[in-house]
């Protein structure tokens, strides 16, 4: 298991499993899953796409959501892949936020839980925090000569310039636990791969 702590040394390194702050180390699978969740989000217009982790580690289909949450249908869908078709339940889930901000003429993904995601149905049966795949937006200075290949969804204005980093957050009932680029998380996971 990752225990959701932000450094080795901290003091709250025991409370943190005490308070479930933890996931199943991922697998590749579990990274490629995550990775494609990313790629649908952008492909479909920002779109929420969700899928179980299972505690046997399977991994269900990815689904479509709506824009601003994962509405029941889809999540009957993913749930019923991984519980009767795969033969595994709920872990955790991963899903990625695809709600545009006001004005926002591309998708921005809001890196934190809504009020929704914490509710505690959400996690009943499971003991490990959930995910969500999300972007860190930052505002580049304004250029003569900009590379627009470095900004993934274009940008807002002919004035402002964007770019997007793929952020990955752990969260429970109470909030956000932890947040990472995803790219600093997938080299941290397949750095220690072989310890587990």
């Amino acid at each position: 298991m990752i225990v959701l702590v932000p450094d080795t040394n901290s003091k709250d390194f025991l409370q943190a499993i005490r308070d479930l702050q933890v996931i199943d180390y991922p697998t590749e699978e579990v990274l490629g899953a995550m990775n494609h969740a990313f790629d649908l989000a952008i492909a479909s217009g920002g779109y929420e796409h969700q899928f179980f982790v299972g505690k046997k580690g399977k991994v269900s289909i990815i689904v479509q959501g709506l824009k601003d949450r994962i509405d029941s249908i889809a999540n009957r869908k993913v749930r019923v892949d991984l519980d009767s078709i795969k033969g595994d339940e709920p872990a955790y889930d991963v899903h990625t936020h695809g709600d545009s901000l006001a004005g926002d003429v591309i998708p921005y993904f809001k890196p934190d839980p809504s009020d929704t995601d914490r509710l505690a149905i959400n996690f009943r049966g499971r003991r490990q925090a959930s995910v969500i795949l999300s972007f860190e937006r930052k505002k580049l200075p304004n250029l003569s000569t900009g590379n627009s290949t470095s900004v993934p969804f274009g940008s807002g204005s002919s004035e402002e310039k964007f770019i997007y980093t793929r952020v990955i957050v752990f969260y429970n009932q109470k909030g956000t636990i932890f947040k990472q680029y995803f790219s600093d998380f997938t080299t941290f996971v397949r750095l220690h791969a072989h310890e587990n």
